[in-house]
Parts: C-alpha cells; sequence; structure tokens
C-alpha cells in the first residue's frame, strides 16, 4: 500500500529539474499549444470526421494528425534541440535532455461517436522526470495543468 504521507508539495518540488521559471515558460507553451489544439479538435467534433485505421488496427482522424504535427511543429521552432513522442508519429530526438509528449487527442472513440469526453494531452519532461504537463478538454471547456513542486490548476 502507498502511504501518503510520502507525497506531496515537498516531494514533488524534489524532482523538479529546472528553474521555476523555466518551467513556467514551458506550462505556458504547453497551454498555448493546447489552444490551437482545441481550435482543431472542436471544428472536427463539430463536422464529419475523415477517419483512418492505423497499422495496429487502431482508429485515427485527421484531426488527431493535423493537432499533433501543429505541436510538434511548435516545439521544434522553439525548442530545437528537444526531443518529441507522439502517438500518431512516435519519436524523434530520444538523446535529448527534455522530451515533449503529445497525445492530440485521447479519447478518438469518444471524439469519432461525437462524444464530448476527449482531449489533448501535453507534457514535458527533463531528464526522466515530468516537469510540466496539459490535459485539455476543449467539448467540456476545461483544462487541468501543472508544473513540478509549482501546483496544479
Amino acid at each position: 500500500m502507498i502511504q501518503t504521507d510520502e507525497y506531496g508539495p515537498a516531494w514533488s518540488a524534489g524532482l523538479r529539474r529546472g528553474s521555476p521559471d523555466e518551467l513556467a515558460t514551458w506550462l505556458r507553451f504547453a497551454n498555448a499549444a493546447a489552444d490551437e489544439a482545441d481550435r482543431i479538435a472542436l471544428a472536427a467534433f463539430e463536422s464529419e470526421l475523415l477517419i483512418d485505421q492505423k497499422a495496429d488496427g487502431s482508429f485515427v482522424t485527421q484531426a488527431d494528425r493535423q493537432i499533433e504535427q501543429l505541436i510538434r511543429e511548435r516545439i521544434a521552432d522553439t525548442y530545437p534541440s528537444h526531443g518529441v513522442v507522439g502517438e500518431e508519429y512516435g519519436r524523434e530526438g530520444m538523446t535529448a535532455a527534455e522530451r515533449w509528449y503529445v497525445d492530440p487527442i485521447d479519447g478518438t472513440h469518444n471524439f469519432m461517436r461525437g462524444v464530448p469526453l476527449f482531449g489533448t494531452l501535453i507534457a514535458v519532461e527533463r531528464d526522466g522526470e515530468i516537469q510540466a504537463g496539459v490535459a485539455s478538454a476543449p467539448a467540456l471547456g476545461r483544462r487541468w495543468f501543472a508544473s513540478r513542486g509549482s501546483g496544479t490548476w
């Protein structure tokens, strides 16, 4: 059983791998990327979807691919030395100390069926520890975000 007194703000701050300003910058970047992803996802959600099937049999929409490509471009422009792990386009720059993780539309089946329980997930790690992240559910008008040692909103 996990002892809850072993976790909390001090524990989280102890895993910080950058300055508070650096993490705040990454979080602003992730929120801005989520804003763009939300616009794409909502426009697609309210229209007829273009759906493909991946080699593993799972489904992918054009919006999935468009969102991930956009976020990858933003990362490459802003943080060219950072790596990226994405659900639709795989891994690149895996030797980088900083890596971004992107799930453009988590809940693709809901998205495809018109169920508003889906969202975009974006996180950044440094040296194997997640430092900041965003979960945005645009059809619900909700967003959650956090940075290491600075809280969750």
